[in-house]
């Protein structure tokens, strides 16, 4: 049954998703999570980035949001295990993306002058982190395309290895 499942659903799936996008892919890991080498220039990359002074200049596509009691308080709900993925809202994030006014006519015959969220938007979720916000996004930027992010921890959730 496992083989025949392969055979009908996985495999095909592969072959016609996972398989063409690699040709999109910036970086392919052999192996995943067992390939320390590339893991760890990944990581080298990533913390060196990080530490660069400044990086909104260097970036102008990046927006730092700063820690507040609010933020710290989505992190909270992020972070806790129990949370489920409805628990999220995108709202910060979605105040820094390209827009475009646009008028719609009400209910009641209005003409109300509100926003429209430019075209080519990209979303990159951290997976299960980020995964929550995506309904989120979907709702408020229609037909927005999605990229995945996964960070491994060893060790739990001290933050020591990534």
């Amino acid at each position: 049954m496992v083989l025949d499942q392969y055979s009908k659903f996985v495999k095909p799936s592969f072959e016609n998703f996972i398989l063409p996008a690699k040709k999109y892919a910036d970086i392919i890991i052999p192996r995943g999570g067992d390939n320390h080498v590339a893991i760890d220039l990944i990581v080298q990359l990533i913390r060196t980035k990080l530490g660069q002074h400044d990086l909104c200049k260097i970036y102008p596509n990046l927006y730092v949001i700063h820690s507040t009691f609010q933020i710290r308080g989505l992190h909270t709900l992020i972070r806790d295990a129990k949370t489920t993925k409805h628990d999220f809202v995108v709202e910060h994030g979605l105040g820094h993306l390209p827009f475009t006014e646009k008028q719609v006519t009400t209910p009641t015959g209005s003409v109300y002058t509100g926003v429209d969220f430019c075209q080519r938007l990209c979303g990159v979720s951290v997976i299960r982190s980020g995964e929550s916000m995506e309904n989120a996004l979907r709702a408020c930027c229609k037909g927005i395309k999605i990229g995945k992010i996964f960070i491994h921890r060893e060790g739990g959730d001290n933050g020591q290895q990534v």
